[in-house]
């Protein structure tokens, strides 16, 4: 993605997804299934990816 332009931090960042999570009525689910916890974790740790690996995991992680 040559012409994106980083904005924001990685705090803000999940801090919108955990709202996110509330909106979508996702909270329940949340706390009490390690699968759906899980997958949002990896959801908001994919800023850290490599650019190299960007499109891999990012496969991976919708599979």
């Amino acid at each position: 993605f040559p012409v994106v332009i980083h904005a924001g931090c990685m705090f803000h960042f999940n801090q919108a997804m955990h709202r996110k999570i509330t909106h979508l009525g996702l909270v329940n689910d949340y706390l009490r299934n390690e699968t759906v916890r899980d997958q949002c974790r990896q959801l908001m740790a994919y800023s850290l990816i490599p650019i190299d690996e960007e499109k891999s995991q990012f496969q991976r992680l919708t599979s």
